[in-house]
C-alpha cells in the first residue's frame, strides 16, 4: 500500500477575523444599555442568524457579518468594568441575552458567550494588564483555554512561554489571547504545579486549522501555538486566583460579583448553547407535529397520545435543564454577596447541577428528535444539528457526571473535594 505520507501533514495557518473598529459603540450609547436592550437587540438578530445556521456550520468559524451584528448590539461589553466603559451586568444576565443566539445556532452561541465571559477572566489580572489593553479596545476578544497547557519558565519582568493549546473558542474573531501554562522553574502548591494564565496580543501566536467536527462545527475552536513569547508578570495570573475570583484585578472591582466562582460561571457559559438548542428542538417537534402525516395513515402527528406525551416530556426536561442553570446564577449572585465565595460546599452543588442541566438538554433533544421522522436526519433540517450540538457540549470537561456527583456527594458527607477544579 502506498505510503500517502499523512502523518507528516500538518494542519494548514488559519485566519484570523480581527475585530473591526467601526463595530465598536460609541461610548454613551453603551452607557445607555440595559440588560432588557440587550435582549431585544439578539432576539431581533435570532432570525438572521438562525437563517446562517448551515453556513456557519459549513465555514467551521462564526461569520463575520453575523460576528458584526452581534457586536454592533452590544454584547461584549457584558462584564467588562464600568470604570473602563463597560456595563457590569449580571450573571443570570448573561443567559437572558444570549439565550436568543444559542437557540439560533449553538456554535455562534458558544462562541459569542465565551468571549462575553472571558471579559469576566480578564478582570482577575492585575489593573496594569486591564489599563492596559481597555485604554486601547472596549473590550477584549479573546479565547480562555486551560488545557493541555504550556509550558513558562522565569524570566527578568514577566515569564518565557511556549505551547500548543487546544479548544480555542473564540480565536477565530480575537485580538487577545489567554491561556494556561505550567511554571516549569516555579514552587508547587499542595502537590500541585505552579500554574498560572497568560494573557497575550494575537499576533504573538500561529492559529492552526484544526476544528473538524461532528457537533459544535461552526465554533471555530482551533488549537493555536506560541514558540518562546515574554510575557510581561503584569500579563500573569496564577491559576489559583482564577479558580477563586480572588485575583488583584477583581480585589480592586468595587462590584463584588467579580469576585464570584470561577469553574461554576463557566460552567453556565457553556451550558446556555445547550439550553438553547434544547429550546429549539422542542420548538422544532412542536411545529413539526402540526403538519406530520404519519405513514400509511391521514393522521397528524399531534393527534396521537405517544407525541403529545413525548413533547410534553421533552418540553419538561428543557424548563427543568433552564431551571437548574438559572438558580446556580443566582446562588453564585447571593454566596458571593455573603462572602461565601471560598465555600466549596454550594460551589460543587451548582457545578453538578449545572452539569445535570446540560445532560438533561440532550434528553429532551433525543426525545424531540426520535419523534421527528426519518427526514429531521437531513442536512439542512436544524434538529439534527442540534442533537449533534449537544452530543458534543455535554462531553465538555465541566459535565463529567461521575466527576461532579461524585463532589457533590463528598459535599455532602462533608468530605473534602477529590480535586482541584470546584
Amino acid at each position: 500500500m502506498a505510503d500517502l505520507g499523512l502523518a507528516s501533514l500538518e494542519p494548514p495557518v488559519a485566519q484570523v477575523d480581527l475585530p473591526k473598529p467601526e463595530d465598536y459603540l460609541p461610548r454613551e450609547e453603551v452607557a445607555a444599555l440595559t440588560p432588557a436592550i440587550l435582549r431585544e437587540r439578539t432576539l431581533a438578530l435570532k432570525p438572521m442568524i438562525a437563517a446562517k445556521a448551515r453556513e456557519t456550520e459549513l465555514a467551521r468559524r462564526p461569520l463575520p457579518d453575523v460576528w458584526s451584528a452581534l457586536a454592533r448590539a452590544g454584547i461584549f461589553y457584558h462584564f467588562v468594568p464600568k470604570r473602563y466603559g463597560g456595563l457590569e451586568f449580571g450573571f443570570e444576565d448573561m443567559v437572558d441575552i444570549m439565550m436568543p443566539v444559542a437557540e439560533a445556532c449553538a456554535s455562534t452561541g458558544w462562541a459569542a458567550t465565551f468571549c462575553v465571559e472571558h471579559n469576566y477572566i480578564f478582570s482577575q489580572f492585575p489593573k496594569e494588564a486591564q489599563d492596559e489593553v481597555y485604554a486601547k479596545l472596549p473590550y477584549m476578544i479573546a479565547p480562555g483555554t486551560a488545557s493541555p497547557p504550556g509550558k513558562a519558565r522565569k524570566a527578568p519582568g514577566g515569564l518565557r512561554v511556549s505551547g500548543h493549546w487546544k479548544w480555542g473558542s473564540g480565536i477565530m474573531n480575537s485580538d487577545w489571547v489567554m491561556a494556561q501554562v505550567v511554571i516549569e522553574d516555579g514552587t508547587p502548591m499542595n502537590g500541585m504545579p505552579d500554574m498560572a494564565f497568560v494573557a497575550f496580543p494575537i499576533e504573538d501566536c500561529t492559529v492552526l486549522d484544526t476544528w473538524h467536527m461532528s457537533g459544535m462545527c461552526g465554533t471555530g475552536s482551533n488549537d493555536f501555538v506560541v514558540n518562546d513569547i515574554f510575557v510581561p508578570e503584569h500579563r500573569v495570573l496564577p491559576s489559583r486566583h482564577f479558580i477563586n475570583c480572588d485575583g488583584p484585578g477583581a480585589l480592586s472591582q468595587e462590584n463584588i460579583m467579580y469576585r464570584g466562582a470561577m469553574v461554576p460561571f463557566t460552567a453556565v457559559a457553556c451550558a446556555i448553547p445547550a439550553l438553547g438548542a434544547a429550546r429549539a428542538a422542542v420548538d422544532y417537534y412542536r411545529d413539526k407535529s402540526r403538519t406530520r402525516i404519519l405513514m400509511g395513515t391521514q393522521t397528524k402527528a399531534m393527534d396521537t397520545q405517544a407525541v403529545q406525551i413525548r413533547l410534553g416530556r421533552a418540553d419538561m426536561l428543557a424548563r427543568t435543564a433552564e431551571l437548574l442553570v438559572r438558580d446556580g446564577c443566582r446562588t453564585m449572585q447571593r454566596e458571593v454577596e455573603a462572602g461565601n465565595q471560598f465555600d466549596s460546599v454550594w460551589r460543587r452543588r451548582v457545578r453538578a447541577q449545572i452539569s445535570e442541566g446540560v445532560h438533561l438538554c440532550r434528553d429532551a433533544i433525543v426525545l424531540a428528535m426520535d419523534g421527528s421522522g426519518a427526514s429531521a436526519h437531513a442536512l439542512d433540517v436544524p434538529i439534527q444539528r442540534y442533537q449533534r450540538d449537544c452530543s458534543v457540549v455535554v462531553t465538555h470537561a465541566l459535565y463529567e457526571p461521575d466527576a461532579n456527583h461524585e463532589a457533590h456527594g463528598r459535599a455532602l458527607l462533608d468530605l473534602a473535594p477529590a480535586g482541584p477544579m470546584f
